[in-house]
């Protein structure tokens, strides 16, 4: 009998560690690039200069040599996904200008309208099996 109970047990934690949330990390990809680099950059840098102070493109368009482009995502759980473009053109290997969104440091909440910084916001927090299972018993219908 005491082994049917140590296995029952043993059983129920199995099955109620699965109903834990797994922790999700923070996701960040692209060149991290801060408004105080921007203002180091000055029309007229070499290629050289400009990748000294801003790093490695993340893309370099084989089609469009005298363009480079640095992306930047920040997906942290429960907030929004900030992605931020921008963009280094230049002309006879000197930087002539820089396009994209060069206000803020991308931190939610802080953008103008017209800015190029996209802030996608996740979808709504849906509900577990359990969740949903005990709003029902107890009679509950509200969506919160």
């Amino acid at each position: 009998m005491l082994k049917f109970r140590l296995v029952c047990i043993t059983l129920l934690l199995l099955i109620l560690s699965a109903c834990i949330k797994a922790h999700r990390i923070d996701i960040q990809q692209g060149n991290l690039v801060t408004d105080a680099e921007i203002a180091e950059l000055t029309p007229g840098m070499t290629k050289r200069e400009v990748r000294y102070i801003l790093g490695t493109p993340l893309v370099i368009d084989p089609f469009h040599e005298n363009r480079w482009d640095y992306f930047y995502s920040l997906d942290v759980k429960g907030e929004e996904k900030i992605m931020r473009r921008i963009t280094i053109v230049f002309e006879d290997d000197l930087m002539k200008e820089i396009e994209g969104n060069l206000g803020d440091d991308s931190t939610p909440g802080s953008q103008e309208e017209n800015s190029d910084t996209v802030i996608a916001k996740p979808a709504g927090k849906e509900k577990g099996f359990f969740k949903r299972t005990w709003d029902k018993i107890r009679g509950r219908t509200d969506n919160y």
